[in-house]
């Protein structure tokens, strides 16, 4: 992690206490298809690979693993299993078509306090039956 500059952040993130991390979605209004992180070609591509969101530009699957693509071998951010050992984790999003993305973060990193809308936390309570 050196190599890329990311070395004393990721050290960083290890010890934090709190980290506060928000869930993206990979539908038509994703954040990273609408700030040009990614193009149309590579979210088309992520979601043929069963993407649902990401977490600091980590596209997880429904499981919250991580998908193959070549897109993911270039990120560079905070790796998740760094993120996860966090003492207190809070995901902020809201959203119903975040749900999925959302439930594949609790999934990763865990979370602790979930500050969402009525549309995601009814999406989710759906998705696990309730």
């Amino acid at each position: 992690m050196d190599a890329c500059g990311l070395g004393r952040l990721d050290a960083i993130a290890g010890a934090m206490d709190l980290a506060v991390v928000s869930v993206g979605d990979v539908g038509p209004k994703a954040t990273s298809l609408s700030s040009h992180l990614v193009g149309a070609t590579e979210l088309d591509e992520l979601i043929a690979l069963g993407c649902v969101g990401d977490l600091l530009c980590n596209f997880v699957d429904v499981d919250g693993a991580s998908v193959d693509h070549p897109l993911s071998r270039r990120v560079m951010s905070v790796d998740l299993a760094t993120l996860a050992k966090a003492k207190h984790i809070v995901l902020a999003c809201g959203g119903a078509g975040r749900a999925q993305a959302i439930g594949a973060a609790i999934k990763r990193i865990g979370c602790n306090t979930l500050i969402t809308d009525e549309g995601a936390a009814r999406a989710i309570l759906a998705a696990a039956g309730r």
